[in-house]
């Protein structure tokens, strides 16, 4: 049960690189203060540290410690704070202003569920350097997931799943997505990558390849060192781009699931024709990287390439 705080406040709010907050609301539950707020208008990807004071009338100024929550590389969404009075020993007595002040923090790509991203510049591109784990279009529409085999082969519009349906897969691989929620015809005209980035086209990752050395060697490149995730004997892996590609595996048009720890695979927006699409791999067993085409009812990883 949530108790509204016996003192006043409002908010003082900056905006700093078009990101502002809004929405403020304080609650006492469980001997706890809790703020909720909105940080919105985030127009380019930039994380945000939220500080917090507690101004008196007479000016004198409270600033919280034992803080938890929404306070470091914050991305935009509904987010909360909680601050336990008790562990500072303070009583608030009076009437107060909040004061939520915030700076940039750039320290990654955030996409609109709050999932955070390592970025690499490789030659003229950035690229991401994780594989994308949204559950939204960058305007908050939802993507549907599907688990069930029969949806899955039989639907023709955006949907992603976990590799095997299971949900611990998707920090270490993210999800795997149809092709049908990238292109704006089948997704209803959204972006499934954060705002200012897209899923790169067959052309980008030509790009890509041949900045690395050509597909015979670019794919060793690419992968991540070791047997953390991939399986013996990931031939010639050296991450040297810093791409650190992983083996999230892929999930067949007809629902069933394959490759992880030996496969990864990421989508390219550009179409082989009405029915199939193109998409790029990389694999154990040696350091090529692939492109080839195959029904747009797959499911494959997604890396996200800058504007």
């Amino acid at each position: 049960m949530k108790t509204i705080l016996f003192f006043t406040a409002f908010l003082i709010s900056y905006t700093v690189n078009s990101q502002q907050i809004q929405n403020v609301e304080y609650f006492l539950e469980n001997k706890n203060i809790l703020i909720t707020y909105d940080l919105v208008n985030c127009t380019n990807n930039d994380l945000v540290d939220i500080s917090i004071e507690f101004v008196e009338q007479s000016n004198q100024k409270i600033i919280p410690k034992s803080l938890s929550g929404d306070i470091k590389n914050v991305g935009c969404g509904r987010k909360k704070i909680v601050w336990n009075i008790n562990n500072d020993n303070i009583e608030l007595n009076g009437r107060y202003q909040v004061v939520l002040n915030y700076k940039i923090s750039p320290k990654g790509v955030v996409d609109i569920d709050g999932n955070v991203y390592k970025t690499v510049k490789i030659g003229n591109q950035i690229w991401f350097a994780e594989n994308l784990k949204t559950s939204k279009y960058s305007d908050g529409t939802q993507i549907p997931n599907i688990t069930n085999n029969n949806e899955w082969k039989n639907n023709t519009t955006g949907s992603w799943s976990y590799y095997n349906n299971d949900s611990k897969n998707d920090s270490i691989y993210g999800k795997l997505y149809n092709w049908y929620s990238i292109h704006k015809n089948t997704n209803g005209n959204h972006n499934v990558c954060p705002e200012g980035w897209h899923v790169p086209t067959t052309a980008e990752w030509t790009i890509l390849y041949n900045y690395l050395g050509g597909v015979d060697v670019a794919g060793g490149k690419m992968k991540e060192i070791g047997l953390i995730h991939w399986d013996s004997p990931n031939i010639g892996a050296d991450n040297s781009s810093l791409f650190t590609g992983i083996p999230a595996g892929f999930r067949y048009y007809d629902g069933g699931f394959q490759g992880e720890g030996y496969y990864c695979s990421w989508w390219s927006s550009s179409v082989f024709d009405n029915n199939l699409a193109f998409y790029t791999y990389i694999h154990r067993d040696y350091t090529k990287f692939e492109i080839n085409y195959c029904g747009k009812g797959g499911g494959h990883s997604i890396r996200c390439v800058k504007n």
